[in-house]
């Protein structure tokens, strides 16, 4: 008996053993093929060049406050990428809308924001958004904006009129640029 428990433990030292080494193997691969991709990818992205843009949605209601909005942005995806959304002026905007990520760089976007306070909807014109893009430089992406819907307290719908505007620091130099 004692003869059979030491075999047993010769061959479960063994395959432990055997485990090890392989992880260790796997572990090492796995680590060189991460190091590799690094590097891959910050090269690639060194020799891309891009600039930084803001574009402003703006909104003109007139005399009927805005509850409730969703526009459709469309863009180039070849030449910019949205790399980042921010909310607008009036307070019930001010917190980022509701969109989906896949839009940063799918060249179309849906944009959506509400206001349940009915003391806080604002009227006239206003920014209800702030888009940051990444653009090749001289290139046009032609970003273009269409309202899907808007309603007022309560729910009736409106139609008010929506823009693009160039944002502050509109031509933002960003890494890779060629000067």
């Amino acid at each position: 008996m004692t003869r059979n428990r030491s075999a047993y433990r010769v061959v479960r030292c063994w395959r432990a053993a055997r485990l090890l080494v392989a992880c260790l193997l796997i572990g090492a691969g796995a680590r060189t093929s991460f190091a590799q991709t690094s590097r891959e990818n910050t090269l690639s992205s060194a020799k891309t060049a891009f600039q930084f843009r803001t574009l402003d949605v703006f909104v003109h209601t007139g005399r009927d406050p805005l509850a409730a909005y969703q526009v459709e942005i469309t863009y180039d995806r070849k030449l910019a990428r949205i790399v980042g959304l921010e909310g607008g002026q009036p307070p019930a905007y001010t917190n980022a809308p509701y969109f989906d990520r896949a839009g940063f760089s799918a060249g179309r976007i849906i944009v959506a924001a509400f206001t349940a306070d009915k003391d806080a909807v604002p009227k006239g014109e206003f920014r209800i958004a702030r888009l940051h893009v990444a653009v090749k430089p001289g290139a046009d992406p032609a970003f273009k904006i269409s309202l899907t819907t808007a309603a007022k307290p309560g729910g009736t719908r409106i139609k008010p009129r929506v823009e693009l505007r160039k944002g502050p620091n509109a031509d933002i130099p960003g890494k890779g640029d060629q000067e």
